[in-house]
Formats: structure tokens, C-alpha cells, sequence
């Protein structure tokens, strides 16, 4: 049970990390409403208002699409990975469906009314998932309402405040809620485990074993004091990265624009070089530490040596809180180039502010966000050490600074 726990988590962090980037172009075509018709070959990649998979459209690859409204009543080979604020599958996919839902008050984020031959991966603030539809691997949900119809091949595991299993789950279910149904005429053919502070509310049928389990206590802290706290302290992250990014653009514009550089043409070096000083780095510190407190016990360095410590440990230090914004200020001039932004008055200012705030959303996403704050810096720690390499190399300055004016726009 807990490897697939683990292995929906990773599932959701590939979903959600990238299309926290695509929604925001989709979103800025406004209402355009983008049609995917007849016999399309390889993989498509949509985005729009409303993207529509037409009814008799076969698509023989993947479909990733981000917009308002994901519609899809056609059919797909591959896997369908969507994010909206609505997502519809219809038709026939073969492989999995992974989407990302958002919020209409009162309507449900992602509606499930076809066949999916491989897993579901749904999180949304509804899930509904219809009688008629079909999952032929297994199912993660996670929404506020979570409501399971239709037939499941596999495992289910679903989390949210309401979560009910109407249909047939042909194994096990793992269900995290404050209320939990089973509703008359659905089946569990294996055993129900679920986490809940009340007995769930079962009126089907459960063949195998039925556990429950409490949740683990939070503390005396009351809820809104914890969300106040947790809400501030988020809030001031976020405005503390912002001014570090504009004070970085503003004395060093040059120098940041030769990490975006970096990041955006070597990012296997990025990676590799980000990885390397994080590990390495703190050893180095511990050693040098030491070996100044050996030494300074023979010829009296111990000062000279625990200086040039300090030094190394604030340019590590400053380097950790120079990542973030690196690598966000890559993420927003990525998308305001595709939206053809990049060329208004202080453009590089507005891609800092939008990459380092969908940074930090990213940051939000329970377990994930963890790993994800921490390939942040693999790529912006990696991306300052290959730029400040390439910068050290040059036998030119003025070579530095007109590349970086060229990319800084």
C-alpha cells in the first residue's frame, strides 16, 4: 500500500510541475476554442481557451492540452495529460489519464464518462467519475469531493473531505476522508482500508477486510491559527524572493542573465554542477573546519583558516537563496517569450515575479513540493556555479555583458 501511496505522489508531482507552467500560456489565449479533428499522428500538444478532442478524432500518440475547458470525446492512443479549470473525457483513451482540475464553484473539476485502459491520475476540487466509465489499471484521486463510479480493473486510492464509491473495484481500496461511502450496489471485490476519524458509511458490499484507520494528531495548535501561520509565512517567502530578484536585476542584471543563459541552454550541466556543490560543498566546509582546528593548534592558523570557511559557507549560503530566483526568472522569460511579453518595459522584473510566484505554488503541492524545492536548487545553484565558470573563462568582459544585454532584452 505504500508504494502505491509513493508512486501517485510522483505520478502527480510529473503532472502538475510542468502544466503549472503551460496553463498560464493557455489561459492568456482567452476564449479561442481549439478543435482537434480527424486522424492526427504522433504526439499533440494544445492549448486555448477551450481545446476540444472532436467526436470520430483519433489522436496516435499523447495529448497534453491546458486551457479553461479540456473536452475530450474522441480517441487516444496514448495518454492524455490535461489541466483546466474543467476537464471532460468522453471518448476512448488507451494508455493512462492524468489531469489537473481547477475550481468552478459547484461544478465538478473533471468529469470521467469513457474508457481508460491504463491508470487514472485525477486531483481537482470534484472528481466525478461516471457509472458508465471504465479504468483498466489502477486509480489515484484526490479533490474535495471524490465521487467513484464505473468499473475499476485495479487498485483505487482516493483522498479528499467527501470521497464515495458507487461502482465495481475489482481490488483494493485505500481511502483517505472525513466521510467515506460505499454506497448501496457498489463492490469492493478486495479489502477497504481508509483513514478517517468517523466509521465509514457502507451500504455495498466489501468482500475483504474492512480496516480503519485515525488519523494522527496535529497538535493543540487550533486550524486557523496553523492556516494564519502557515498563509504568513508563505506570503513572506514569497515577498522576500521578489525583492532579492529585483535588487539581483537591478546591481547585476549581466550576471543574472548569464545564469538564466545557463540554465536554459546547459541545463544538464546546470543539473550535474548544482548536484556536485550541494553534496560536496558542506564536506568541504567540515574538513576545512577541522583541519584549521588541528593545524591552529601547531603554527597558530586557526583564524585564517575558519575565515576563508566563513567566506566559502556565505557564497554557499547566498547561492541556496540566489537558486529560486534564477531558475524562476528562467521559467517566467520562457513563458512571456511565448506569449511574445518579452519586449515590454521591464520585462525581465515581470518573468522574476511570475516564475518565482509559480515557484512557489509549486512549493504547495503536498509531498511533492518538497522535491521540488530541492531540484530548484540542483538547477539554480548548478546554473550560477556554470555561469560564474563560462564568465571566468571569457578573455573578453564586453563579451559577457552584450550576451548578457542580448538575453536580458
Amino acid at each position: 500500500m505504500q508504494r502505491r501511496r509513493w508512486r501517485a505522489v510522483w505520478i502527480l508531482g510529473l503532472v502538475l510541475v510542468p502544466l503549472l507552467v503551460l496553463v498560464p500560456v493557455a489561459l492568456a489565449q482567452g476564449d479561442e476554442v481549439v478543435h482537434l479533428t480527424g486522424e492526427l499522428q504522433g504526439d499533440q500538444y494544445a492549448g486555448g481557451g477551450t481545446v476540444v478532442l472532436d467526436r470520430g478524432a483519433v489522436v496516435h500518440g499523447d495529448l497534453l492540452a491546458a486551457g479553461r475547458t479540456i473536452i475530450v470525446y474522441g480517441t487516444v492512443d496514448g495518454s492524455v495529460m490535461a489541466a483546466g479549470t474543467r476537464v471532460e473525457v468522453y471518448g476512448h483513451v488507451g494508455h493512462a489519464v492524468r489531469v489537473a482540475g481547477g475550481s468552478i464553484p459547484g461544478e465538478p473539476a473533471l468529469i470521467l464518462a469513457g474508457r481508460v485502459d491504463g491508470d487514472l491520475v485525477a486531483y481537482g476540487t470534484e472528481v466525478d467519475v461516471r457509472e458508465e466509465a471504465s479504468v483498466g489499471g489502477n486509480t489515484y484521486a484526490g479533490g474535495g469531493t471524490v465521487d467513484l463510479g464505473g468499473t475499476y480493473a485495479g487498485d483505487v486510492q482516493a483522498s479528499g473531505s467527501t470521497v464515495t464509491i458507487a461502482g465495481t473495484v475489482q481490488g483494493d481500496a485505500d481511502l483517505g476522508c472525513s466521510t467515506c461511502k460505499v454506497r448501496e450496489g457498489a463492490v469492493v471485490a478486495g479489502g477497504l482500508t481508509y483513514t478517517s476519524a468517523d466509521p465509514a458509511q457502507i451500504t455495498g458490499i466489501v468482500r475483504g477486510h474492512i480496516t480503519q484507520l485515525l488519523p494522527e494528531a496535529v497538535g493543540q495548535t487550533p486550524a486557523p491559527q496553523r492556516f494564519r501561520h502557515t498563509a504568513t509565512s508563505w506570503i513572506t517567502g514569497l515577498l522576500g524572493a521578489w525583492a532579492a530578484g529585483a535588487l539581483l536585476l537591478w546591481l547585476w542584471p549581466r550576471a543574472a542573465a548569464a545564469a538564466e543563459e545557463s540554465l536554459r541552454l546547459r541545463p544538464g550541466h546546470s543539473v550535474g554542477w548544482g548536484a556536485l556543490a550541494l553534496f560536496c560543498v558542506p564536506l568541504l566546509l567540515f574538513v576545512l573546519l577541522v583541519l584549521s582546528a588541528v593545524l591552529g593548534l601547531l603554527v597558530r592558523i586557526w583564524p585564517y583558516g575558519a575565515s576563508v570557511g566563513l567566506v566559502v559557507l556565505g557564497c554557499y549560503l547566498l547561492a541556496l537563496v540566489l537558486s529560486q530566483i534564477v531558475v524562476g526568472y528562467t521559467i517566467g522569460r520562457l513563458i512571456l517569450c511565448a506569449l511574445k511579453w518579452d519586449r515590454v518595459p521591464g520585462a525581465r522584473f515581470w518573468e522574476m515575479l511570475l516564475g518565482v510566484l509559480l515557484l512557489a505554488l509549486a512549493g504547495l503541492i503536498p509531498y511533492v513540493g518538497g522535491w521540488f524545492k530541492f531540484a530548484v536548487v540542483l538547477f539554480g545553484m548548478g546554473a550560477i556555479i556554470v555561469a560564474a565558470w563560462r564568465a571566468r573563462r571569457r578573455p573578453a568582459p564586453g563579451t559577457v555583458a552584450g550576451e548578457g544585454a542580448a538575453v536580458a532584452g
